[in-house]
């Protein structure tokens, strides 16, 4: 067991930490997480938990924040705004869509409230799987989600969607004869063009049964190019790629899953399901809105 790293006089960490293999069995690799967890190498999800102000991440991932400067306060922005979209989304599938079945592709290391509590809340039964390819993000999940029935951690990577639909514990956990929600929250804009994200949405799309859905929120550079390129360049520069893609881009990959419906996609803070949504080009964007979000639903075959 291993304890998030803290430097002197900061705070916020202190999580302990373990990882499961891909089998799902505990696993305390002590040398692979100090690796890790010492390597000077910033991750994408820890780095956006330190964008929501939680405790999961190491010195490096906050260095990079630091250096984002003046785009540090949009990412922030745009962090907690997801984070809000991505609950009230998995609470709509649930509570009006009877979802029941969760997997949430490139997890990170679990927001301020793990993903399946916030769904249990409305569906203690739910299922929810949890996929990354990041150990020591692995390792944050397994702690969440120990002793919870109906949960799991696959550490595995999302732009391999056949080899993932195959492994032995996602077809434990979820019945894929049942709908499945799936999840791509902040994630894809990691994906480069050549690694396939349209091919990751239409595996998954032919995987799952008419009824199941897809989550996605998306980096963009529509509204505000120059903090955007600001950002890509500092993670460029700590060897990890950003992918910004335009709204007509984001609706693209999302249509390889199912039909999207205007107005979507749509900035995060506008997306109400519950009520008539006026499109996005008939009123200002919230400020500092750096993604969209968009959900569509698997039809009949």
């Amino acid at each position: 067991m291993l304890q998030w790293p803290v430097r002197s006089g900061e705070s916020g960490a202190g999580n302990r930490v373990s990882t499961t293999t891909s089998t799902g069995q505990v696993h305390h690799d002590d040398d692979r997480l100090a690796d890790y967890l010492g390597s000077n190498r910033p991750q994408s999800g820890r780095v956006w938990d330190y964008l929501l102000w939680c405790g999961k991440n190491c010195p490096a991932d906050r260095d990079l924040v630091a250096s984002l400067g003046r785009a540090r306060t949009y990412f922030e922005k745009a962090a907690r705004r997801n984070q809000t979209w991505l609950y009230q989304v998995t609470r709509w599938a649930s509570q009006q869509w009877g979802v029941r079945q969760f997997v949430d592709l490139g997890a990170g290391v679990g927001g301020p409230v793990a993903l399946h509590e916030n769904i249990r809340r409305q569906v203690p039964s739910a299922r929810v799987v949890y996929v990354e390819s990041d150990l020591v993000a692995c390792c944050s999940l397994e702690q969440d989600t120990r002793d919870v029935p109906g949960t799991a951690v696959i550490e595995a990577d999302l732009t391999q969607p056949r080899t993932l639909l195959d492994h032995p514990v996602l077809r434990t956990v979820l019945d894929f004869d049942q709908p499945v929600a799936v999840l791509l929250s902040a994630v894809l804009h990691e994906v480069p063009d050549d690694r396939d994200p349209a091919g990751v949405l239409a595996a998954w799309r032919d995987a799952v049964v008419p009824g199941s859905l897809a989550a996605i929120s998306h980096l963009t550079a529509d509204d505000h190019p120059q903090v955007v390129q600001q950002a890509v360049e500092v993670y460029a520069e700590a060897g990890m790629d950003l992918h910004p893609r335009t709204r007509a881009e984001v609706a693209s990959l999302a249509a390889e899953f199912g039909p999207v419906t205007a107005p979507e996609p749509l900035y995060p803070p506008l997306w109400k399901p519950e009520r008539l949504v006026i499109a996005h080009s008939l009123v200002r964007p919230p400020s500092e809105c750096l993604t969209w979000s968009v959900v569509v639903h698997r039809g009949p075959d």
